[in-house]
């Protein structure tokens, strides 16, 4: 506290794990506050400002007795330790085969159960266990999904989300080329972010969120990989064709347009994609960083995962023994910000989804390792299920890579890999400051520890 109070005037602290909620009379400059303090995320409010995160309110404590689990399963859940994903099937199989998912966040195991009236749900957790007897983390009920679905962000900035920040411009008219992180949107006009060039053997995809074509793949479902359909477009430019889909997650994949350049060098983060990093690969509080038209550059903390599964199973049909049930339909990885998307600095925003994540540090390390370009997730900015929709919203969950790496994909090797700063980049990236971008400025900026 003193030294906090000797930097930055702060006159309170209070911790609410991840998280360190620090007060101040004036609050310094957005690039003067640090993303971690004390290995915490670091909130930085007036004191006069209130706080809650939405991490409190995920999930319903039961009642009933608690529900054990064979002791190799069990000690892997541990507080502040994710746990491996085998694990958290294990406890869907074992414990909960009706589960639409279990996720891992921080401290405590969160299930989500098929979707039923308050009453039958207030029922059910009269006998559902209170704790797993043999665990430390805590255990809480979702009635229904927590993850609703993912936003759609019309071109037309919404006046709360985007404020008028972001960056349209048309980087393949005036630089010849498309970057990672660049505004990208379907003829629907729903804006997300360029995510990544990826390969398979002679193919060469761009990584997209496969719901800003939510609406064609609705009215047209076979016509996914038709040329004429779900055209991608960079402003007023057509880049190229979503021509596939990752399973049930969000990543699509799309063609890159003949004539149309793709340079894999991030426009804020000083680095290219080099690698697709599995989820195994994580250890919690990882430090990541994303780059997106609508945020800049951001930090994010990794804190867990989130495993959904195939709907229309019941206990009955569950057979423990079965190493394969529950199957598995997609894996998000779950992570956290210091910015709720109301206030006044770099924020996780609309039009972000698509936006790939690149690991920053590993967990405990202050060695920047951005230069190794590991990408172990894409943004999904989703509407959660909350009580409390009045909490700030810190946490998101993004769909790991996973899908891509076990389908034989790795990050394309692409004009960018050693590339100096043209000046043809450089004006662009200054017409983009000129057009909107002003918010980078700030976002740029913000602390990161060690790796500054």
């Amino acid at each position: 506290m003193e030294c906090l109070a000797a930097h930055y005037e702060a006159i309170a602290i209070t911790y609410s794990g991840p998280f360190l909620i620090i007060e101040c009379e004036n609050l310094p400059a957005p690039d003067e506050r640090p993303f971690l303090v004390a290995d915490c995320i670091a909130v930085w409010k007036r004191d006069d400002e209130r706080f809650q995160s939405d991490l409190a309110y995920y999930g319903e404590m039961a009642v009933g007795p608690p529900g054990d689990l064979p002791e190799d399963v069990a000690a892997d859940l541990q507080c502040f330790c994710t746990p491996r994903a085998e694990t958290l099937d294990a406890v869907a199989r074992l414990l909960f085969p009706e589960a639409l998912a279990v996720s891992y966040i921080t401290t405590s195991v969160i299930v989500e159960l098929p979707l039923t009236d308050l009453a039958t749900f207030g029922d059910r957790l009269e006998s559902l266990p209170n704790f797993i007897g043999n665990s430390t983390v805590g255990l809480t009920f979702v009635n229904g999904p927590l993850v609703i679905s993912a936003r759609r962000h019309r071109n037309n900035p919404h006046t709360i989300y985007v404020e008028g920040d972001y960056d349209d411009t048309d980087y393949v008219c005036k630089t010849n080329c498309l970057y990672p992180g660049s505004m990208i949107k379907s003829s629907e006009d729903n804006m997300t972010s360029a995510g990544i060039a990826v390969s398979k053997g002679p193919e060469t995809r761009l990584t997209v969120a496969m719901h800003g074509w939510d609406e064609e793949l609705d009215r047209e479902p076979n016509d996914l990989g038709d040329p004429n359909d779900f055209k991608v477009y960079q402003a007023d430019t057509l880049v190229g064709n979503v021509v596939s889909r990752q399973g049930k997650t969000d990543i699509g994949l799309a063609t890159i347009a003949k004539g149309v350049s793709f340079n894999q060098r991030f426009l804020d983060v000083d680095c290219t994609p080099r690698k697709l990093l599995h989820s195994s690969q994580l250890k919690f509080q990882d430090v990541f960083v994303l780059d997106s038209p609508s945020t800049g550059k951001q930090p994010l903390l990794f804190l867990g995962m989130r495993r959904a599964y195939e709907t229309g199973r019941s206990t009955e049909d569950a057979n423990i023994q079965d190493d394969s049930f529950p199957h598995l339909k997609s894996q998000q990885l779950v992570f956290a910000t210091n910015s709720p998307e109301i206030s006044g600095m770099p924020k996780i925003r609309d039009g972000v989804c698509g936006s790939a994540l690149v690991r920053q540090r590993k967990a405990g390390s202050k060695e920047c390792i951005l230069s190794q370009g590991e990408v172990a997730a894409f943004m999904t900015w989703s509407e959660l299920a909350a009580p409390n929709e009045s909490s700030d919203r810190l946490t998101c969950f993004c769909d790991s890579v996973n899908s891509l790496i076990e389908d034989g994909w790795e990050v394309a090797q692409m004009r960018g890999e050693k590339r100096e700063r043209e000046d043809d980049a450089t004006t662009g990236r200054e017409t983009a400051t000129a057009a909107g971008k002003k918010g980078n400025a700030e976002a740029s900026a913000v602390k990161m520890g060690d790796c500054e």
